[in-house]
């Protein structure tokens, strides 16, 4: 269950998402709602990349307060493991592992550490396309061809949902909110890449689809998705990490 910030507050939401490492300083004093993602893992042409990990923490900080970040980078069309995300400030150490790659015989979604909410990223493997990152509290591993989404798992060449069959609001949320569609490409945010030749890459957070024939297959998305394998291609990179920083402005 993703943290409410905003429950008892009356002001505008201010968001700001970042995909490459650096320093944000807080423009007023208040509470925040920090949340850093491990890069996702590049797949090659037998296994597909895992999503990273989500750390979420709450936390009050005051004017000027600077919040450090690294962004994990997404792992190569060779099957390197995605990079690690953290974020630092005072009172705040959230690290965000990012997935593992098809390098590894079985590879494994990326844990985090330092949250009020620590999410695993979803799996990825043989046959099947890359997992996605567990905004909704759970990290989707493909069970099928197609890559994951944010709402569900593929089903056959199609690419998981945005959204779960719990949730009633507009797609890309994340803590409730809306998030920002920020660099999400061709794919709609949350949606996994369709298995195809070439395969299809993954929307925000979501998985790439694996190559139906002899071609690379779908990168992920951005903010942590894994990589769709390739077949008798090359495979793909893994989507960027990032870190989003939410609070109530005036």
């Amino acid at each position: 269950m993703a943290l409410d910030l905003f429950a008892a507050g009356g002001g505008v939401h201010q968001q700001r998402v970042f995909m490459s490492s650096g320093t944000f300083t807080c423009p007023k004093s208040g509470v925040y709602l920090v949340t850093a993602i491990g890069a996702g893992g590049g797949s090659q042409t037998s296994r597909s990349g895992t999503a990273g990990g989500l750390a979420q923490k709450r936390i009050s900080l005051a004017l000027g307060t600077g919040i450090t970040f690294t962004v994990g980078a997404g792992g190569n069309n060779t099957g390197t493991d995605g990079g690690t995300t953290t974020c630092t400030a005072t009172g705040l150490s959230l690290t965000a592992n990012g997935g593992q790659g098809g390098l590894q015989t079985t590879p494994l979604g990326g844990t985090a550490s330092g949250g009020d909410i620590n999410v695993t990223g979803g799996n990825g493997g043989a046959g099947i396309g890359g997992g996605a990152v567990g905004v909704y509290g759970t990290g989707v591993t493909a069970t099928a061809s197609g890559g994951a989404g944010t709402g569900g798992s593929s089903v056959g060449q199609v690419g998981g949902k945005s959204l779960s069959s719990t949730d009633g609001l507009g797609p890309y949320l994340l803590g409730g909110r809306l998030l920002l569609p920020a660099g999400n490409g061709a794919a709609e945010p949350g949606v996994g890449g369709d298995s195809a030749s070439p395969g299809q890459p993954g929307g925000l957070f979501a998985g790439g689809g694996k190559a139906t024939s002899s071609n690379s297959g779908g990168a992920g998305g951005a903010l942590g998705g894994g990589a769709g394998h390739g077949v008798g291609g090359a495979g793909a990179a893994g989507g960027v990490g990032g870190v989003i920083i939410e609070w109530e402005g005036l």
